[in-house]
């Protein structure tokens, strides 16, 4: 898949409920929001849902993961309209608020 300059993307795939998650990685926070071009959101229900990393300046500043009925509900949601600088196609972007997992409960239930 391509790598634009804000994202990137890998597989992941889950063994225990054999499916395959998009990782995407997501350089801005802006008003508590991410912000995620129209074909990723529908990748993202293809393919179950994303998780997504925010790395600001090389550093990881945690993961969310997106069920697919946030992404679903982002598509229903306003988007704005950007024409891309390379070709000139317009394509949508859309606002996910961002909502980290907390990687300390994993301790709490480790047993």
């Amino acid at each position: 898949m391509p790598t634009w300059r804000c994202y990137s993307w890998q597989r992941s795939d889950y063994k225990k409920d054999h499916t395959i998650m998009l990782t995407a990685t997501v350089k801005k926070l802006w008003r508590g929001c991410i912000t995620l071009r129209e074909q990723w959101v529908k990748l993202g229900i293809k393919h179950g849902g994303l998780i997504v990393e925010l790395k600001i300046r090389g550093k990881s500043k945690g993961k969310m993961r997106i069920p697919v009925s946030t992404l679903e509900k982002a598509l229903q949601s306003y988007s704005i309209t950007v024409n891309s600088k390379i070709d000139g196609q317009p394509y949508q972007l859309y606002d996910i608020y961002w909502c980290p997992i907390d990687e300390r409960q994993n301790e709490l239930f480790k047993g």
